[in-house]
């Protein structure tokens, strides 16, 4: 029996038709050439038949279906998507550093937030962050992407740096052997904008952060409410350091009761001039719902929804319908949620939503947020 594992759960075959209940899953579960009958519906609700010459012989995804790069490959992919592709929530780790880079080169992302955590070189005894240690591993960081050649393509008036996980110290390649592996890559691969996920428990938590915004070009903050409250006032010193620095706040929701979205709109409230973003859009029962998010985005014109765990693109329109799409950001939460990066740009395709608002949801809401 063939078993399809997704986020985690486990279906078996004829479960996951049910699961997801359409002839295109089974087609890309099973990596099928297209059936001669098959049809999917377009976004002005027009059935199209998908012939052979839609099919891309490079690899078995379908043109004008999934964001892939089999645009670039045989040019006549994705017409709905031209310019940029921007994924505002991925994670990177040193062990997983590689698996994000070689995942935004698959799918063509341009540009990438990344939750880093500068807090994760060492602890003191006395429970501080030691952050002469961060200081010189974040340099390390930095002078590998200079060596390396990788810096990001110019995205703001200042270059910024693509921050990349420290493994390259731990590889046998020479500097000349990996600056050609990036030539053979894509043209100009994803530029990471890297978010601080920071504890207000540090030191001098709000000078270090905006350290890191000016010297290391850091582009957000990161609060994760599962471990501390972004409504408890010991967060307010860092949340003002980042609004007086016109620096956007990102904060978690969901998956436990400690995470819910409403704690955003005290924030939102107590600083009218930030920037949140509402991450995942998770629906739980008992602790977020669809309306918690709707009534959270109407009220507060400050807070943006990142759409991660939107799983269902009808789900993705019912957002669009309420709130508009013009603060909504696509995300992916990789290597976690689905895991696949290209799987989450369906739910934003046939959405049946029209493409400007489809390009807002890709980049455009992100461009100017980020000022890209």
């Amino acid at each position: 029996m063939l078993i399809y594992f997704h986020g985690n759960c486990a279906f078996s075959l004829p479960n996951f038709m049910t699961h997801r209940a359409s002839l295109w899953d089974t087609i890309r579960l099973l990596h099928l050439p297209p059936p001669a009958d098959f049809s999917d519906q377009s976004d002005m609700g027009q059935s199209r038949r998908i012939s052979n010459n839609d099919y891309c012989s490079q690899r078995w995804h379908y043109r004008h279906i999934d964001c892939l790069p089999e645009r670039i490959a045989c040019g006549a992919c994705t017409e709905w998507l031209r310019r940029m592709l921007i994924d505002c929530h991925t994670h990177v780790s040193p062990s997983r550093g590689d698996d994000l880079l070689r995942e935004l080169n698959r799918v063509a992302v341009t540009h990438a937030i990344v939750m880093i955590i500068p807090s994760a070189m060492t602890i003191t005894e006395e429970g501080d962050y030691a952050l002469e240690i961060n200081d010189m591993t974040l340099e390390r960081m930095r002078e590998d992407n200079r060596r390396l050649g990788t810096w990001a393509r110019d995205v703001a008036p200042n270059p910024l740096p693509r921050v990349m996980n420290s493994s390259f110290h731990d590889r046998r390649q020479s500097v000349d052997e990996q600056t050609e592996n990036n030539r053979r890559d894509l043209p100009r691969r994803a530029a990471l904008l890297p978010f601080a996920w920071l504890d207000y428990r540090i030191k001098q938590a709000a000078s270090f952060f905006e350290q890191l915004v000016a010297r290391y070009h850091f582009k957000g903050l990161k609060i994760h409410q599962a471990f501390n409250g972004p409504a408890d006032d010991r967060y307010f010193d860092l949340v003002d350091k980042a609004v007086a620095l016109d620096i956007p706040i990102m904060i978690h929701t969901g998956f436990r009761e400690s995470a819910p979205a409403k704690n955003i709109g005290i924030l939102a409230s107590q600083f009218p001039r930030g920037k949140f973003i509402c991450a995942h859009l998770l629906e739980e029962s008992g602790l977020n719902a669809k309306s918690d998010y709707f009534r959270l985005a109407n009220d507060h014109g400050n807070v943006y929804l990142e759409c991660s765990y939107v799983r269902h693109p009808r789900r993705l329109r019912e957002f669009v319908r309420a709130v508009g799409a013009d603060r909504i950001l696509f995300g992916s939460d990789f290597p976690f949620g689905a895991g696949d990066i290209a799987w989450d740009l369906t739910k934003v395709r046939w959405a049946g939503i029209d493409d400007d608002a489809k390009e807002k949801i890709l980049w455009k809401n992100a461009a100017a947020l980020f000022e890209l």
